[in-house]
């Protein structure tokens, strides 16, 4: 399973991907631009996923062939060959543009939208449920380790802290002695993270 990379200034991003067939890497260039790399077609290879020009490339995530693209949109970009072709899931739940998404299978996975808050689909993307809303000014990082358990961090300017979930719906506020920048877990009860200084 893959995991996204975020520069602390959210100017690039990357994913390292690596299954039984196929070793994937990503890099996200803002804005409009990303390189892909697969071991089924080695070298590196510019995508250009619908639709192009004026979108910027947030945040990705892949579960095998299938891949969702955050673009700074009211929807997502969902790939099923591995990111060689894009289709849009448009959605008419919530508000706000799609900055962050992280799939722990092709069915479930969570995002965030600006001024919105947390959201999480049952259905590939389908279709979103708010599950927390946020008033936030920045959100700077999702963590998902499965359907039921998952992490979002938001910065100042908002509803600031550390929010986490253990069933996938109900979401706790914790305040971490720092801000928080990135998390990554290994199982529910411990983790990794990454403060800004």
């Amino acid at each position: 399973m893959g995991r996204v990379n975020r520069s602390p200034l959210g100017a690039a991003r990357s994913l390292v991907l690596v299954t039984a067939v196929v070793v994937a890497f990503w890099c996200l260039a803002l804005p409009g631009a990303a390189l892909a790399n697969h071991s089924t077609a080695p070298g590196w290879f510019w995508l250009n996923p619908l639709p192009t020009g004026d979108r910027s490339y947030y945040d990705v995530s892949m579960v095998g062939d299938e891949a969702w693209l955050a673009v700074g949109a009211p929807y997502l970009l969902h790939s099923t060959d591995a990111g060689r072709t894009w289709q849009p899931l448009l959605t008419t739940d919530g508000s706000g543009y799609f900055r962050l998404v992280d799939f722990v299978s092709t069915a479930v996975g969570f995002a965030c939208r600006d001024n919105s808050g947390i959201y999480r689909t049952t259905n590939g993307g389908s279709t979103w449920t708010l599950v927390q809303a946020l008033n936030a000014g920045s959100i700077d990082d999702l963590f998902a380790l499965d359907a039921t358990h998952a992490w979002v961090q938001v910065g100042p300017g908002g509803d600031e802290g550390q929010y986490r979930t253990a069933n996938g719906t109900t979401w706790t506020k914790t305040t971490p002695p720092d801000s928080l920048a990135d998390v990554a877990f290994t199982d529910a009860s411990n983790g990794w993270a990454v403060a800004n200084a």
